[in-house]
């Protein structure tokens, strides 16, 4: 039956990271936590578009040194259990494991690396 398959999709935010989406965790490490949330509040309560609450997000991460995502990634995030085993079976059956995210890139290319993804 995976004979007629190709590839496999994993969702970034809410399905292999458990305990936070990815734009808070470099909110969080940029010390803009309480922002975030804030904006997320404004968003929730229909005082602002979800477009614009991604723009003022986006500003929060400003100046962030990738490298201090990578070096805090397995401290501050939390993922589904074997991700590992899962993404090498899928390969042995010749499948191409990719995330999908709507979220920052960075961190799914922390992902990629980790876990050895094909794509992101």
């Amino acid at each position: 039956m995976l004979d007629k398959y190709k590839l496999v999709c994993f969702d970034m935010d809410g399905t292999l990271i458990t305990n936070t989406n990815s734009v808070k965790y470099l909110c969080k490490i940029n010390d803009n936590l309480d922002e975030v949330l804030k904006i997320k509040q404004m968003e929730e309560k229909d005082m602002l578009s979800w477009i614009k609450a991604d723009y003022q997000k986006a500003k929060l991460i400003k100046g962030l040194h990738l490298d201090e995502a990578y070096k805090r990634f397995d401290k501050e995030i939390r993922l589904i259990k074997n991700i590992d085993k899962t993404i090498n079976h899928f390969k042995s059956q010749g499948l191409k494991p990719i995330v999908v995210t709507a979220g920052p890139i960075q961190v799914a290319n922390v992902l990629k690396r980790r876990y050895n993804f094909d794509e992101v």
